[in-house]
């Protein structure tokens, strides 16, 4: 792939300075420094020894590498390492103020680069992240292996449960953080974006869950569904990713667990459609069959009985 010419140029802005300050320097060292292979540095110093403010010798940049090693005589100038502006490193400030109040990072490595960044910026920053009320308190749970009782707003259902909990991990994904535990209400692994939880307490050790889930944080499928616009909502209680925007929405949904995909379809109703894979879509088809004839079965018992 070919590499953008903006990337380049920076790469090379940074390459001549850098040379500068380590004049003599073997050619393998440089290009393990800035992560290339000597073919591309050489193609780099290449370009830059026909760059300066004019056309002849003494207006170019003058490096010599012909043997095995990096020798700088004239910069032409160039001979300051780019510095982020004020609003570049406002900007990483800011990210950093975040990323350090986030769980299972390291919170002094993240406190190091604020300390340098803070040496070269004026601007005070003070952010807050907002991963709701209860991130230190399962993340405790997580580290001391206690289960947890949670009070859970269902957004499909519009209700409220009390399930206990025994939380494995804690992620976010584009920007919303969700837990992920072995539910006892249902004897499975799920996942709870953490903006639905309006309590947590700690309960005990965790009991053992059966079928470990390995990696929660990375499903091992994909499900393509389609849905009305105006049922964008559905799409906040699941990891998903809108694909296609219209009358109506394509959208991905990445899961673990076949049975939980069809559960949240079916309680979706039929406005919303799987796509793929076919075996849930199969599956969300014949539950919902199931349920007409349950709901025919009843209602001629019903009527029987008048």
């Amino acid at each position: 792939m070919a590499e953008a010419s903006n990337a380049r140029l920076t790469r090379l802005l940074t390459l001549v300075p850098w040379l500068a300050q380590h004049s003599g320097i073997s050619k393998q060292e440089a290009a393990a420094h800035f992560g290339m292979t000597v073919a591309a540095l050489e193609a780099d110093l290449e370009l830059i020894t026909v760059t300066g403010p004019g056309l002849f010798g003494g207006d170019l940049v003058d490096i010599t590498f012909e043997d095995e090693t990096v020798t700088v005589y004239d910069a032409q100038g160039l001979v300051e390492p780019l510095r982020l502006t004020a609003e570049e490193s406002s900007a990483l400030l800011l990210g950093l103020h975040a990323l350090q109040q986030l769980p299972d990072v390291d919170a002094a490595v993240v406190a190091g680069l604020i300390e340098k960044l803070g040496e070269r910026n004026d601007a005070a920053l003070e952010v807050q992240v907002s991963s709701g009320p209860y991130v230190t308190r399962i993340s405790e749970a997580i580290a001391t292996g206690q289960d947890i009782r949670i009070h859970y707003l269902h957004p499909v259902r519009d209700d409220h449960s009390d399930r206990v909990v025994t939380p494995v991990n804690l992620i976010t994904r584009d920007g919303v953080d969700y837990l992920l535990g072995w539910c006892h209400l249902v004897q499975a692994y799920r996942t709870f974006r953490l903006d639905r939880v309006q309590g947590c307490e700690m309960v005990g050790p965790a009991a053992a869950a059966a079928n470990p889930p390995g990696e929660l944080d990375r499903p091992s499928n994909q499900a393509t569904v389609v849905l009305p616009a105006a049922l964008e909502y559905l799409l906040e209680s699941v990891p998903a990713r809108i694909d296609q925007r219209g009358s109506e929405l394509v959208a991905s949904i990445d899961f673990g667990d076949d049975a939980w995909l069809v559960g949240w379809l079916v309680a979706c109703g039929t406005q919303v459609r799987c796509l793929t894979p076919e075996r849930i879509a199969h599956s969300v088809a014949q539950k919902r069959a199931d349920s007409r004839a349950a709901y025919a079965a009843l209602a001629l018992a019903q009527g029987a009985g008048h």
